[in-house]
């Protein structure tokens, strides 16, 4: 059996461990993930100038990891073009992905559900971010309901906040706490927020994995296709154990942080307060299938200045167009990219498709939405994600609060769990994980 020491082990290799390591990339630092990729669910795939994301996709204009996206190596670009909202056949256009719902053709009841679900949204977000109890207490109270009970909305417009759940939240609205709902679907759709604010790298998602990994310096090592199989902390050190290409591997650190999805940290922490392994048991993951299209186009397309099509009541919820950022000014490139996604029950129905069958089921209705020709299509690729997005299910979400402090003085958690999920909650959770590895090892 082969040991190793270390003052900091981290547990998994996606964008909340590779931003811990890289706080702590002045310190003795090992990287241990269990897939042959680092980066998790950030995923993206290239062919000569085009790409496409497969999995979580903007960035955030400050904090952690807006610094790890401008590192060498990553070219950002905010969204622009279009966003349509694709309903009947109709396709229209809006600044916001709340303007879309509005003006969508639809009857005036179904409008009038829209109107009531924007207030309440608003009405509702400003009462959970009350200070003191009086916050918490409303929260608790959406929370111990379903989205769907708490937005109330029917009909047309159920439809439409049903694709929009489902495309960002990866579940229903009957699965998601009211709390959850609210939350993140005014930080998508709430004053302000509209498309062209929404930063992405130009060239997949994935190019801030790289830059990140080749930015952590020779003080950290990073080792994938590690399967843990145990950790525990004795006498203020972290035993870890993995196993390498058939060998056993201990790692002895000062530290460490665990930066998994909850279910595979529940396991991890098994010997860990109760509170903490019924907090982590209660964070609940939703589905996402991803397609990407590489086309063979040889000229301009009625889709080159639309960045996303909402597609709400088809087998798939949204369609992105990630190259819109390059179709500027008169010389227009051959070939394109476009990435499509179905999450919640859409996603679930279709997980055990082959990629012939998903070519068959998604590939025809991308055309018709896009009003092409499959002949342009001219590869594709797909990605499966059973366990994509955490969400919090009705009266769960207050056992977050627990996750907020470490589980030990020698154990700390990251993830997009702790937080609204995304790319900037990892990063953000990882960040705080390696600053209090910084304070412990400096004490």
């Amino acid at each position: 059996m082969s040991e190793i020491d270390v003052e900091c082990v981290v547990i998994g290799g996606g964008i909340a461990g590779l931003t811990a390591a890289y706080r702590l990339r002045e310190h003795s630092v090992v990287v241990l993930e269990g897939s042959d990729r680092l980066g998790g669910r950030v995923q993206s795939q290239s062919r000569g100038d085009y790409w496409v994301n497969l999995g979580a996709m903007f960035v955030a204009p400050e904090g952690p990891l807006a610094e790890l996206a401008h590192l060498p190596g990553v070219d950002l670009n905010h969204l622009t073009g279009k966003a349509i909202l694709d309903i009947k056949g109709r396709k229209l256009r809006a600044n916001s992905p709340f303007d879309l719902m509005v003006k969508a053709p639809m009857p005036v009841s179904a409008r009038a559900s829209l109107a009531r679900f924007s207030l309440r949204l608003g009405r509702d977000s400003k009462r959970m971010h009350k200070k003191g109890t009086e916050g918490r207490a409303y929260t608790d109270l959406l929370d111990s309901r379903s989205a769907a009970d708490v937005f109330g909305v029917s009909g047309d417009a159920r439809s439409i906040v049903d694709a929009l759940s489902r495309s960002w939240t990866s579940a229903e609205l009957d699965e998601i706490s009211g709390a959850h709902g609210t939350a993140y679907f005014y930080l998508s759709m709430g004053k302000g927020s509209h498309i062209d604010d929404l930063t992405f790298p130009t060239g997949g998602s994935e190019s801030v994995i790289h830059a990140t990994a080749a930015a952590l310096g020779s003080n950290v090592a990073v080792q994938t296709e590690a399967i843990v199989r145990s950790l525990r902390s004795e006498n203020g050190i972290v035993h870890v154990e993995y196993e390498l290409e058939g060998r056993s591997v201990t790692v002895r650190a000062k530290q460490a942080v665990v930066a998994t999805q909850a279910f595979a940290a529940r396991e991890l922490l098994s010997g860990m307060p109760p509170e903490y392994i019924d907090a982590l048991a209660a964070v609940k993951y939703g589905s996402f299938l991803c397609g990407g299209i590489f086309t063979n186009e040889s000229g301009p397309q009625v889709w080159d200045d639309y960045s996303f099509i909402t597609t709400p009541g088809r087998r798939l919820e949204a369609i992105f167009n990630p190259v819109s950022v390059m179709r500027k000014g008169p010389d227009r490139r051959p070939g394109g990219s476009l990435s499509f996604y179905a999450g919640g029950n859409t996603a679930r129905h279709l997980m055990d498709a082959t990629d012939e069958e998903l070519i068959a089921t998604w590939v025809p209705e991308v055309a018709e939405v896009l009003g092409c020709s499959t002949d342009i299509f001219e590869s594709h690729v797909f990605q499966r994600w059973p366990q994509a997005v955490p969400y919090w299910s009705p009266g769960s979400r207050s056992s977050a609060r627990v996750l907020r402090k470490s589980p030990t003085d020698t154990i700390h958690l990251a993830g997009d769990y702790l937080g609204y999920p995304g790319m900037p909650t990892a990063s953000l959770a990882g960040h705080n994980a390696g600053n209090s590895v910084l304070t412990r090892l400096s004490a």
